[in-house]
């Protein structure tokens, strides 16, 4: 069996074990000694910001993500990056509401302050969309003109690692058409 893959599933069944042990009677009891009654803030924090990152919802979305970059055909090593920083990333969050950091977002005494100003931002960026859909007019573009295009895909395959790129203008629709509106038909045989 290889090394590495050995190494991976007795650092998984560790982990596994001390979530286990940790929301058991006795680990409970241990945390809670340690945290000295709940007078320390740490040893609780961080075992309530490893237990609660190691949900089922984080996995579901992290299987969604790994599927799509294995679908991209993303090396091994970028699905270990992306998903060590999504799992950390998680545990990290945990950790920062559990120590009160998360809670200073709470503004203006509006309750999930956060959640509303994203929803509001995906609102008006879908309202930008539906806006320029029907009045081509319209001053604010969330894409890049016509006449930029080829500027910026330059650019952006001459700067960054670009795996796969779609340009979308004309729609394929469009170029059927137009492929099919200028077609001769001729008999066979005839010229």
């Amino acid at each position: 069996m290889n090394k590495r893959l050995v190494i991976t599933l007795v650092i998984a069944v560790g982990i596994l074990a001390l979530v286990l042990f940790l929301r058991s009677g006795p680990g409970t009891d241990t945390v809670w000694r340690v945290s000295d009654g709940g007078q320390l803030l740490a040893p609780l924090v961080v075992v309530s910001a490893l237990l609660d990152s190691i949900n089922p919802c984080a996995f579901a979305i992290l299987l969604v993500t790994i599927a799509v970059l294995l679908g991209l055909g993303a090396a091994r090593w970028k699905l270990l990056i992306v998903g060590g920083a999504y799992i950390s990333g998680i545990f990290i969050a945990y950790l920062a509401i559990g120590l009160g950091i998360l809670g200073t977002l709470h503004l203006f005494s509006v309750p999930h302050f956060m959640g509303k100003l994203g929803a509001l931002l995906l609102i008006v960026w879908g309202l930008i969309n539906l806006i320029n859909e029907y009045i081509p007019s319209f001053p604010i573009k969330l894409r890049v003109p016509r006449q930029e295009t080829a500027a910026v895909t330059g650019r952006l395959l001459s700067e960054l690692p670009v795996d796969d790129l779609t340009v979308e203008d004309p729609p394929i629709e469009e170029v059927i058409e137009m492929v099919f509106a200028h077609a001769s038909v001729t008999p066979e045989g005839g010229s």
